[in-house]
């Protein structure tokens, strides 16, 4: 089989990481349509065929394509929360929102990204014979919901593995959401405007960790949805943005940093409930709001 030019391996190795992350954080619809399922919790072996749901540990035999393995994902206890007409429910591999009418909105699904991962390998393997022989497509992925103040959601997300191309990947960063807008991303400026960039552009340490030579954060952190709301400070609220790598030479770092906003009026009294009923940071997520300010790299500070 005549070998596909370095340009298509990496144009199919980019198409599966997003396979991976529409599988993960946007399947906001529905389930993905699956067939010939393979269950089974490891330790222990499963076989089948893929597309399937891949629930357990096991060799995979991808159709038309050399063998890839699917490792197994943790359980977790599952957790369900009220907000106003809506109904969280999650654990670490799943969670869905339940609203008005019985709507679902399925916020992320890593059942579903490992499952896209061990196929991304496989559509590479299939355009090029013996690429990455002997290496096994690898996803490990967590997640739960760390905030929530109205229709708004966050949830801290911690994956990585190998899914093809030339590297592993690894992400870890807050995401939030409207469920008012089906499940999209929000960023820190839809919500606060521009006092948001006044307010990053102030932070010293911040600021040099948007602009070191590694790139440790991205650039623009108020255009993002990478925060979570941490607590109530009188008029303000002080919101705690968890962001993720902006390189790869830099992937896995996490970047926690504090920002103090004014409240708006139309969130202040959706921010005053749930600081009342313990759903900002603290309550859900305390180990990640007594985080220190500063970046992190395999979850050791290094700034």
């Amino acid at each position: 089989m005549k070998r596909p030019h370095g340009n298509r391996r990496c144009l199919l190795w980019c198409v599966a990481l997003c396979a991976i992350a529409v599988s993960v954080v946007a399947c906001k619809k529905s389930s993905p349509v699956v067939t010939g399922a393979v269950t089974g919790a490891g330790p222990g072996t499963v076989t089948g065929t893929v597309p399937g749901a891949v629930t357990g540990t096991g060799t995979v035999a991808v159709p038309g394509a050399v063998t890839v393995t699917a490792t197994a994902l943790p359980a977790a206890a599952t957790r369900t929360l009220t907000t106003g007409s809506w109904t969280l429910t999650w654990d670490s591999i799943r969670a869905t929102a339940v609203g008005p009418g019985k709507r679902t909105l399925h916020l992320y699904d890593h059942v579903a990204g490992r499952q896209a991962c061990v196929e991304g390998l496989a559509e590479i393997r299939r355009e090029e014979a013996g690429f990455a022989d002997g290496i096994d497509a690898r996803y490990e992925g967590t997640e739960r919901i760390v905030s929530v103040v109205g229709t708004f959601v966050t949830t801290l997300i911690d994956y990585g593995g190998y899914c093809g191309g030339a590297h592993p990947f690894q992400r870890r960063s807050f995401d939030t959401v409207d469920l008012a807008n089906d499940g999209k991303s929000v960023t820190l400026a839809a919500i606060f405007g521009s006092g948001a960039q006044a307010a990053i552009v102030r932070h010293r340490r911040l600021k040099a960790a948007m602009s070191d030579e590694e790139a440790s954060v991205p650039g623009e952190p108020w255009s993002s949805p990478h925060f979570a709301f941490n607590a109530v400070d009188g008029e303000f609220v002080v919101v705690r943005l968890g962001l993720p790598h902006a390189v790869e030479v830099s992937a896995g770092t996490f970047g926690a940093f504090d920002i103090r906003l004014p409240i708006p009026a139309s969130l202040r009294n959706a921010l005053l409930r749930a600081d009342k009923a313990g759903t900002l940071l603290p309550g859900l997520a305390p180990a990640e709001a007594a985080l220190a300010e500063g970046v992190y790299r395999d979850g050791v500070k290094a700034d």
